[in-house]
């Protein structure tokens, strides 16, 4: 029984030397895992986000320990290097607290977050928590071809309310708001999910007039929204009206531009 006891004591010993700043032999080993808040607002929420966090208490890894270094492996072995904190946390002696920053680079949810000193690696898998936002725009545009009237039996003008349709074209708020860049570093860019329209109000002299609003191609789910993905509406009015209004309803995605520099050759 001493013996046991004996062999017990000195092994925690060697594992409490080895995580000693600056005395690591054995490769990093995790003892506890945080998924934290994502960022960046507003186009995160809780803990879903362009930017994933983790919070990873670790032994032998870290500044005082040679040869750490931390990657993220995406699915395609895509190896990025990707950034981390040390925040001030009060851990014991042994152990090092990193905050990892995983972004979703567009290449799949499941990543391999990498820990690496001069003794070997740690693996430790994640899923990233990114879903689409939904983006609210007002639209409000004059009708080329409306604006018609005619005399009534009165001889007053009156409504016309045969039907027109015309094809009205606008461009995305996040191509105004975050211009798409394809070498954009950590730039934040959207990719569609789908468009659609709702609450559409016909003015005219007469007052308010009937009308629907109809996106006539779907977006292209997945690719970067641009300047250049613009969106074409079919409009059907009562002839006399001169103005629409609507809200469109862009459903995102919020991803992160990858750093050709942070690329880490298989």
């Amino acid at each position: 029984m001493k013996a046991v006891a004996f062999k017990a004591l000195l092994l925690l010993s060697l594992i409490s030397f080895a995580a000693m700043p600056g005395t690591a032999t054995l490769p990093p080993t995790i003892t506890r895992t945080d998924r934290l808040s994502a960022e960046p607002l507003p186009q995160a929420d809780g803990a879903g986000g362009p930017v994933n966090r983790f919070a990873l208490d670790v032994i032998n890894f870290g500044p005082n320990v040679e040869g750490s270094t931390l990657e993220c492996v995406y699915p395609g072995n895509f190896r990025y290097r990707c950034e981390y904190r040390l925040p001030a946390v009060r851990l014991e002696d042994s152990q090092t607290r990193v905050e990892v920053l995983v972004p979703d680079l567009a290449r799949g949810t499941h990543v391999v977050l990498r820990l690496a000193n001069g003794y070997g690696s740690s693996d430790f898998s994640v899923e990233l928590s990114n879903p689409p936002r939904l983006v609210h725009q007002i639209v409000a545009m004059v009708l080329a071809e409306g604006g018609v009237a005619e005399n009534g039996a009165d001889g007053r003008p009156a409504p016309v309310l045969s039907l027109h349709s015309e094809r009205l074209e606008t461009v995305p708020l996040p191509a105004l708001t975050m211009p798409y860049e394809p070498n954009g570093c950590d730039r934040l860019y959207a990719t569609w999910s789908q468009a659609s329209a709702t609450d559409p109000v016909f003015t005219s002299q007469f007052g308010p007039l009937s009308g629907s609003v109809l996106l006539l191609e779907p977006v292209k789910a997945r690719e970067p929204v641009s300047a250049d993905s613009r969106l074409h509406w079919q409009v059907t009015y009562a002839a006399s009206a001169n103005r629409v209004q609507f809200i469109a309803h862009l459903e995102v995605f919020y991803r992160v531009g990858i750093c050709r520099n942070r690329i880490i050759a298989s």
